[in-house]
């Protein structure tokens, strides 16, 4: 019985180290830098910035979809698969036609098993030099 015990036990562990390995050969996207500020910004001068991602992953992957919590961010992005060893860009737009602080979340959705990728940016917008003030 004993002999039973150990050969279910090392059939057990020789399947869950099969299960590691083959999850490990697919794509993973990383991204260095999931936050940018852009610090302090005039009214409605341009504000882009260009997150690098890089495939680490043994498979090629691509970015399904890349979903802004606001309208006033606008994400662009290679829809091409980015295969292993290789970099893309996330370019990011801001509209800074609006004036105070602000902190925006894209979420990245790739094609693999990973969560999805919130990238963050950030700053203040000064207020509207041409803005009518009634006193």
């Amino acid at each position: 019985m004993k002999y039973f015990y150990i050969i279910i036990v090392s059939f057990l562990f020789f399947t869950h180290c099969a299960t590691i390995q083959k999850s490990g050969n697919e794509g993973f996207l990383h991204c260095p830098q999931t936050h940018f500020s852009f610090d302090t910004l005039a009214f409605a001068a341009p504000a882009t910035h260009d997150f690098m991602c890089i495939n680490t992953g043994a498979q090629p992957l691509k970015i399904i979809n890349i979903r802004p919590t606001c309208n006033c961010t606008v994400p662009q992005w290679d829809k091409n698969a980015i295969a292993p060893g290789d970099t893309t860009y996330i370019t990011v737009k801001y509209d800074s036609r609006r004036s105070g602080e602000f902190a925006k979340e894209i979420i990245v959705y790739p094609n693999t098993k990973q969560k999805e990728i919130p990238l963050i940016i950030s700053g203040k917008v000064l207020a509207n030099p041409n803005k009518f003030i009634m006193e």
